[in-house]
């Protein structure tokens, strides 16, 4: 009987056939493979596939007794443990560790584990076969494949990240609303650009500077990650998007997503979270003997720019225009507990606090009314 090789399921007819109950091979079925295989394949073909697989796979074995008490082994197994940085027998244990769950082999079709890594820079496919009453284990170097196809997902990933298709990855980076934003444009983070009316928010910590003077590290960061911590989830609370933190500051930003013309009434709403959470929190730290600290905030609304800033390795989305100015001015102007705001915010919100209408000559800027509420 004539096995063809070229057919997938009469090989493994063929694998099952090739030994006896006894697990040896069949002479007459290895010499049919055999004229099979020279039938189908040149000696050219024939001696470039066996160089492909044995010697361009750097191909290792193990040949392993069912008690383990007698393993041979050969092949380019100390060239694949001295690219592992291994001794032979280090990397031998490894291996019956590895495949401590599947020896003995005693199936009579192979067992194939692609891709296994031995380290960091080495990866091998196992294949798992029964032979002559023992589990044979071949090894084929298959790292140029395995480096191949990381660097795939790794560009893969990248490419990802950089046109910004993913609204779960951009999240991790830009805010909710921010990757809303540039997966709703249907743009990528590297060509996104837009003209918009927002509404910008500042809040920083007041005295946290002269706090800092010879303190521990450690007692600064906790300190700061504490009172920002309360900033930023204020910010999210009223559906905010936070553009950026520098230091002791938080810049947010409202009016990204299309929720109605509410941007300025949010803000301020934000403002006076951020403000009461700070100042509460400020008194539980003094209550057990720590420095309280204080945040003031200013909002302005107006049309602002939204686009990619930076180079092709860093780039960030962001917002400028004459409203972020403002609002940090504004935010400079405010005392400690205290919210300013411009005027086109105040026309568009509805509140009961009690505002103090005053002018403002602020640095950049021509006098301009202004809006100010104590809130803690």
């Amino acid at each position: 009987m004539a096995f063809s090789t070229s057919n997938p399921h009469m090989v493994r007819v063929l694998w099952a056939r090739l030994y006896d109950a006894d697990r040896r091979p069949r002479a007459r079925v290895i010499a049919t493979l055999t004229r099979d295989m020279e039938s189908l394949y040149p000696a050219p073909v024939r001696a470039y596939a066996l160089e492909l697989t044995l010697r361009g796979r750097a191909a290792a074995y193990l040949c392993i007794s069912d008690d383990r008490g007698d393993i041979l082994r050969g092949g380019r197994l100390a060239n694949l443990a001295g690219a592992c940085g291994l001794p032979e027998d280090a990397l031998v244990e490894q291996l019956l560790e590895t495949l401590d769950a599947l020896l003995p082999h005693r199936d009579r079709a192979p067992l194939v584990l692609p891709m296994v890594a031995l380290s960091d820079e080495i990866a091998v496919d196992v294949h798992l076969f029964r032979a002559q009453g023992r589990s044979w284990v071949l090894l084929l170097d298959v790292s140029d494949d395995a480096a191949t196809r990381r660097r795939a997902q790794q560009d893969g990933y990248d490419k990802e990240l950089q046109l910004g298709r993913s609204e779960k990855i951009i999240s991790r980076y830009l805010g909710g609303d921010l990757a809303r934003f540039v997966v709703g444009s249907g743009s990528s983070v590297r060509d996104v650009a837009a003209r918009r009316v927002l509404t910008i928010l500042f809040a920083d910590l007041r005295g946290f500077t002269s706090f800092c003077q010879g303190r521990p590290p450690d007692e600064i960061f906790g300190t700061l990650n504490a009172y920002i911590g309360v900033m930023i989830r204020a910010v999210h609370r009223h559906g905010g998007a936070v553009d950026k933190v520098i230091g002791d500051s938080v810049m947010a930003v409202y009016g990204l997503e299309d929720l109605g013309d509410d941007a300025p009434q949010r803000a301020v709403m934000a403002g006076v979270d951020i403000l009461e959470g700070v100042s509460a929190l400020g008194r539980q730290r003094a209550s057990a003997g720590a420095t309280r600290l204080e945040a003031g905030a200013g909002i302005a609304t107006g049309p602002v720019m939204v686009g990619a800033v930076g180079t092709r390795a860093r780039r960030a989305l962001s917002v400028f225009g004459h409203p972020v100015n403002m609002a940090s001015r504004l935010q400079g102007a405010a005392g400690a507990g205290e919210l300013v705001i411009d005027a086109i915010t105040r026309a568009a919100v509805r509140d009961a606090l009690a505002w103090s209408d005053e002018r403002l000559t602020l640095k950049g800027v021509s006098s301009i009314v202004a809006h100010r509420v104590r809130v803690a």
